[in-house]
């Protein structure tokens, strides 16, 4: 059983307010190759289809026409709703889609009944559990199974009991930790503080292979058989010149598993320039200039209209900043988007003063800020 396992397609996404359109249907296209290609038994999609509840006129479109060529393949598709997704949107004519081979699964109905498939290793049960949270199971779970999403998790597959004579897949989009393993996190995803979204991966242990979505980098919880495919394209700059793609799974007779990723080429890269503003608009330096650009100078002047410099040569320039010689002696840190999130208003004035002025601020201006950003809370509030 040859199954291709992507997720987090995000359709509609922008980055940085650019339009991904052209290249979320190029990257379709490459999908829709791998799946012919590769010969796959079927195609599991797990969660995180639109990037908004309500999504675009573009992102229908796409999912559309993905839809459509994937359907003429005569390839199963089993396809679940991620928390970025409108379960009642994304289900629109589910049954109808079934006749075509596409198994859309958008929410939890008290039971996930599997579809099984046959190879010359006999049957291979495909399970489909979309993105559930606790507020959601109510009318399926008592009070003290869904305390939590890990106990909420751990109850719908218990009740399951999936069969152990044959090979078991499921699909699902969780926050899955455990096994001592971190996750490798990136800005493009939703995060809730505490941990309190948490999944233990001893939830999976029935499965054969649990294909997972909502983590955007590729990556395995404690063993081969849970995984994360990532996203197929770099959604943030914190995953850029990062390879995605998606994983070929390969189940043979019972108890043997094998993972090969299938890399997507980007229509456009998301990558990192670093250096003095001259060189890096040498012509001869200069690669791809329409691929999406994370720009850091490290001229020690501020360069008038350096933006627009770059943009003449690189017109879909994400972010543009500086990282000189006097920002590492003040040795400041250096923030990710994520990790800004998280500071107070006061934390990030203070390190903007001492990056502005190598000293730290003075006792009268520190409380004057207090005071500033205490009057803009109550106001906000």
């Amino acid at each position: 059983m040859r199954l291709l396992h992507i997720s987090d397609l995000h359709l509609g996404k922008r980055l940085n307010e650019h339009d991904l359109y052209e290249d979320q249907a190029y990257l379709l296209k490459q999908i829709i190759k791998a799946v012919s290609e590769n010969q796959v038994d079927a195609l599991l999609i797990a969660g995180d289809i639109f990037d908004r509840s309500i999504p675009s006129i573009g992102a229908v479109e796409l999912l559309d026409g993905f839809l459509m060529e994937l359907s003429a393949l005569l390839v199963p598709v089993f396809a679940i709703s991620g928390n970025h997704d409108s379960p009642e949107r994304l289900g629109f004519l589910k049954g109808f889609l079934k006749k075509s081979g596409i198994y859309l699964t958008t929410e939890y109905e008290g039971g996930l009944e599997p579809v099984i498939l046959s190879d010359e290793y006999g049957e291979a049960a495909i399970y489909s559990l979309p993105f559930v949270k606790p507020s959601m199971l109510t009318a399926y779970l008592a009070e003290e199974e869904r305390a939590s999403y890990d106990s909420a998790v751990h109850a719908i597959l218990k009740r399951e009991s999936p069969d152990p004579s044959r090979r078991n897949i499921l699909v699902a989009h969780q926050f899955v930790t455990g096994a001592g393993v971190e996750l490798i996190r990136s800005e493009s995803e939703s995060v809730n503080v505490g941990g309190v979204d948490n999944v233990d991966v001893s939830a999976f242990a029935d499965f054969d292979y649990t294909a997972l979505g909502h983590i955007h980098r590729e990556q395995q919880v404690g063993t081969e058989r849970v995984r994360y495919s990532g996203a197929p394209y770099p959604y943030s700059l914190s995953e850029a010149d990062s390879v995605k793609g998606g994983i070929l799974v390969e189940l043979k007779e019972k108890g043997t598993l094998h993972c090969e990723k299938i890399v997507f080429r980007p229509l456009h890269a998301v990558r990192v320039l670093k250096g003095r503003l001259k060189e890096l608009l040498k012509p001869e330096y200069v690669e791809q200039p329409l691929d999406y650009i994370h720009m850091i100078l490290t001229d020690e002047e501020r360069i008038a209209d350096a933006a627009s410099m770059v943009k003449a040569v690189y017109p879909n320039l994400l972010r543009l900043e500086y990282d000189t010689g006097r920002k590492k002696a003040a040795g400041l840190p250096e923030y990710t988007g994520g990790e800004i999130a998280r500071k107070t208003p006061e934390e990030l004035f203070f390190t903007f003063f001492q990056a502005m002025n190598q000293s730290v601020p003075s006792a009268e201006q520190a409380g004057l800020m207090r005071e500033i950003f205490e009057e803009e809370g109550q106001e906000g509030s």
